[in-house]
């Protein structure tokens, strides 16, 4: 199932492909390099994550969006939120996204109104009738060991300089293992952030916003 769920991407990827009009050999280029990248195939290696299971509902909720399929984008994040208790958040950065870049307003704003009510909906579930939310991993954004999950939103809203530093701050001196993660992890995508016709008006907006 797991190996299904990794692999089913490749549609909704194919889909937005087709959507945006780019030609065959670049929508097959874009799969392979989805099928072929590290991240994606490590998820069949060891044991069963359901994180494995929000790549292809993730996808597929941008692509109703983008057709704007108002069921659709209903159902999607539905499932979404029944994947584990933090992945409404996904919903949220896809409405920012939608906001930000101005490709539509309206259901940006919706989405993360709906995205940011079903956070709040899981996270109350798991902490009521499950064995609580694994708030362990983002405990350094905590100012009390025992708070919760909306403590990482209110600390990156009113102490920013507090938060961006969490998140840059290595376990220890000699290890400078964030910044090799970050670099990891942002180099090779960074290009795709200027490949873009819209560049200079896009990030001009975006700087006005903050």
């Amino acid at each position: 199932i797991e190996a299904l769920l990794i692999a089913l991407p490749v549609l909704p990827i194919a889909l937005l492909s087709k959507h945006f009009k780019l030609s065959n050999w670049m929508t097959i280029a874009i799969c392979l390099f989805y099928a072929l990248f590290p991240a994606t195939i490590g998820g069949t290696l060891y044991d069963i994550h359901e994180n494995s299971f929000l790549i292809f509902n993730i996808l597929m909720l941008i692509f109703v969006s983008e057709k704007k399929n108002y069921p659709g984008m209903i159902a999607f994040s539905l499932i979404i939120a029944m994947i584990k208790e933090d992945a409404p958040m996904y919903i949220v950065f896809i409405g920012l996204y939608l906001l930000v870049s101005r490709r539509d307003r309206i259901n940006g704003l919706v989405l993360m109104i709906m995205g940011g009510a079903l956070f709040m909906l899981t996270t109350g579930i798991t902490d009521t009738y499950g064995v609580r939310v694994s708030n362990d991993r983002y405990a350094d954004y905590f100012y009390r060991e025992d708070d919760s999950l909306i403590q990482v939103i209110v600390t990156s809203i009113t102490n920013p300089s507090f938060f961006f530093g969490q998140m840059v701050k290595n376990y220890n001196n000699d290890y400078l293992d964030k910044l090799v993660y970050y670099m990891q992890f942002m180099v090779p995508i960074a290009p795709v952030l200027f490949m873009t016709k819209k560049n200079y008006s896009r990030y001009r907006y975006l700087f006005k916003i903050f």
